[in-house]
């Protein structure tokens, strides 16, 4: 494989000693690709392994019916059909991921390089790219044209000497060590690039999984999964899927959270070590769906090794475990590079957490020369609401269908969930997302911490059905813009440039006001000159 930086070396040594201790460091996660499957492997062999599966130890979560895997060309098969580059993208999400699994072969295949890419991309800019080679990291699942593996990395799972027409069927695993770099950050996404060619070659995915450093520690403000846990106790038994390695999970239906759930029931609990650079007072958010309103989950929190003190208890909605909410417990406070644990147990009934977010009391502007910091409308510290949401679903708009169960935090304020946010700007940030429906008279205030001398410029994500309705954006309480909806539907984000602002070391106070609504809100950027 060909990489972006000098990390060849490191892994082959890497992979080297994997290939003897598979299952060395930390716990390993399945990723749900169903969304991307577009083939039906089984159709090329039925007896290829579906559901929950284990291969050299690493746990896979495969589909079990339907389209099995994901081809380039749109699934296409055979012929001169849909030649051309094709691109996949997964998204992650997890923090301290260490290393990468997939289940890849091709269709004909290769030995030319640049055919097939696997990237993989952090949060903070860690980068890796390798490129596979027929007869080396990849080959043809029936052995026809690229039929060997050469590479220390690449290793044979599955083997049927009869397969479809009498032929062998094989299933490869590769393995990607990730740099250090990605063991501090997230791990957002890894993409596949395929540049199809019938009769030459095309990419075949199965499954893809992730494996955590050992005892991965959080670097916090942060989201963190709830399957990226240090430590678990469970009695339920575990087949070593979606909820990883100790604690039963579940394949969610939340749009907003994680694809994957884990499962706590009454006395079982899991673990997280945080840390921060700097001190820091954060709010903790818990992502949860119950079947019953008296369940119960209880969370402490306290310096590694010490004495955990209670954070609260929580009471699930009990609207179903296909309802997901977000719960808050009190705040706490961190020191600048001491370790935490976090810890959630279900004190009662049972619990699916997707994630907890630690969100800082206050926005901390980070000190980037291409600064663009994203503040999400629904993070702000204080509002002014005329129009709570009543207890009945009101659907103003299109976004707003399933906001009572989506987007809802118990504070009154009325936030709708978009499906498809179509503001251009937002694509290379996190879209699908809530949205704040605000009507005239109503007002959302952001407390700011900056550090340094700073000239930028407020970028707001707004939709509205009409025209002539606007927000007027206050910085300390004097007025620096006002700034128009679209007009052009609910469903049209458009980005809105505010004028130059000179930020300057200190605690400030944004405020939007809705001088003309209702206007949907999505997020504004701080955008750096």
């Amino acid at each position: 494989m060909k990489f972006s930086s000098a990390t060849v070396l490191l892994w082959i040594l890497s992979f080297t000693c994997l290939l003897h201790l598979a299952s060395a460091g930390g716990q390993v996660i399945p990723i749900d690709i169903s969304e991307h499957m577009n083939f039906d492997m089984l159709g090329l062999n039925p007896d290829y392994p579906r559901g929950e599966v284990k291969f050299a130890d690493i746990p896979f979560t495969l589909v079990e019916e339907g389209f099995t895997g994901w081809s380039s060309g749109n699934g296409g098969f055979g012929g001169n059909i849909y030649p051309g580059t094709w691109t996949m993208t997964i998204d992650v999400g997890i923090y301290g991921v260490s290393k990468v699994y997939t289940l890849l072969n091709s269709g004909w295949g290769t030995t030319q390089s640049g055919w097939l890419i696997v990237e993989f991309f952090g949060s903070s800019g860690a980068y890796l790219r390798a490129d596979l080679r027929g007869n080396r990291e990849i080959r043809d699942h029936a052995l026809l044209w690229t039929s060997r593996i050469d590479s220390p990395n690449t290793r044979n799972v599955f083997f049927d000497a009869t397969g479809r027409g009498g032929r062998p069927n094989v299933i490869d695993m590769q393995t990607f060590t990730l740099p250090s770099e990605f063991q501090k950050q997230m791990l957002n996404s890894v993409r596949i690039t395929d540049r199809r060619q019938p009769f030459l070659h095309t990419a075949r995915l199965l499954g893809v999984s992730v494996q955590l450093a050992d005892k991965v520690t959080h670097f916090v403000p942060y989201r963190v999964k709830a399957v990226a846990y240090t430590s678990a106790k469970s009695s339920g038994s575990n087949t070593g899927g979606c909820g990883g390695e100790t604690v039963n999970g579940v394949l969610s239906n939340d749009l907003r959270g994680s694809r994957c759930s884990i499962v706590l029931e009454k006395g079982q609990w899991a673990k997280y070590e945080v840390t921060t650079d700097r001190d820091i007072t954060l709010r903790i958010l818990y992502r949860l769906a119950t079947s019953k309103s008296s369940t119960k989950l209880k969370t402490k929190f306290g310096v590694k090794g010490g004495k955990l003190s209670s954070t609260g208890a929580t009471k699930g909605s009990g609207q179903g475990f296909d309802r997901y909410r977000d719960f808050y417990s009190k705040n706490v406070f961190l020191q600048t590079n001491k370790v935490y644990t976090l810890q959630v147990k279900a004190a009662k009934g049972t619990v699916h957490l997707a994630y907890i977010d630690l969100v800082p009391t206050v926005h901390f502007v980070p000190h980037r020369s291409d600064l663009r910091h994203i503040i999400e409308a629904e993070d702000y510290h204080r509002a002014v609401e005329h129009t709570p949401f009543s207890n009945a679903l009101q659907v103003r708009s299109h976004h707003e269908a399933l906001s009572k169960y989506i987007c809802d935090r118990g504070d009154g304020v009325e936030k709708g969930f978009a499906l498809n946010l179509t503001d251009s700007g937002h694509s290379w940030y996190n879209a699908p997302g809530c949205v704040i429906t605000m009507e005239t008279g109503e007002a959302l205030f952001y407390d700011l911490s900056v550090l340094y001398n700073r000239a930028v410029k407020f970028v707001f994500s707004l939709s509205s059905k009409q025209s002539r309705r606007f927000l007027r954006v206050q910085y300390d309480k004097q007025d620096i813009a006002t700034i128009p909806g679209p007009g052009k539907g609910v469903s049209i984000y458009e980005q809105v440039f505010t004028e130059v602002v000179n930020l300057s070391p200190g605690m400030h106070e944004v405020r939007v006001l809705a001088d003309a609504g209702p206007i949907h809100f999505d997020y504004f950027e701080i955008r750096g000159l």
